[in-house]
């Protein structure tokens, strides 16, 4: 048996889940048009002579993002870059084979830092069909009588933290509108300290 149900997955998903029992909240789901997202990972068999350490583009072009990774905080390890296509790009490739998806996107990581780039010792590729919600809405959804609870971050924003804080939200409305669910909570802070602070 069964109290609630959460469905934490991209709209698209959740607007087939909901279609025959919730046709309300599916049709809420529909509007949120997801953009899709071909990201590369390459690793370097030295350093990338290349004077800024992101670079972000836009429109039509190939890529719409990329950063060096091993230059972000804490990282340690080989010289690494994660490169996003634009959602424009990944569209038309949405299919593409992904070792294609790989050589296009490092030669136009190459063009857009305009270097040459060393010796690849690793690439891999990503296809994030759902990538980007273009929507924003109510944050979450609690329906008690349907047992029913929705987010992500198609009903907050597309920004990466809006599907957390739409699941964080989520979280605490059950807390405080389920009984027994506070009880489960403080439970699991003894794990997660300062969970709240974040």
């Amino acid at each position: 048996d069964v109290d609630l149900v959460v469905i934490a997955v991209p709209a698209e998903q959740a607007a087939a889940l909901l279609a025959e029992t919730a046709p309300d909240l599916a049709a809420l789901a529909a509007v949120a048009v997801s953009e899709p997202c071909w990201t590369v990972m390459a690793a370097f068999s030295e350093p990338v002579a290349a004077e800024r350490d992101c670079w972000a583009g836009s429109g039509d072009g190939v890529v719409g993002w990329a950063a060096r990774n091993n230059a972000k905080p804490g990282r340690t390890g080989p010289e690494s870059w994660v490169v996003q296509a634009t959602p424009a790009w990944s569209r038309r490739h949405l299919d593409a084979d992904p070792d294609a998806v790989m050589a296009e996107l490092v030669a136009a990581l190459s063009t857009a830092l305009g270097v040459t780039l060393p010796a690849s010792i690793g690439v891999a590729a990503h296809r994030w069909r759902y990538a980007r919600s273009a929507a924003g809405g109510p944050g979450v959804v609690l329906d008690l009588h349907r047992g029913l609870g929705l987010c992500g971050d198609w009903l907050t924003g597309p920004r990466v933290e809006s599907g957390w804080l739409s699941g964080t939200r989520l979280a605490e409305r059950i807390a405080e509108a389920v009984p027994g669910v506070r009880h489960l909570r403080a439970a699991n802070q003894r794990y997660l300290p300062g969970c709240d602070d974040q």
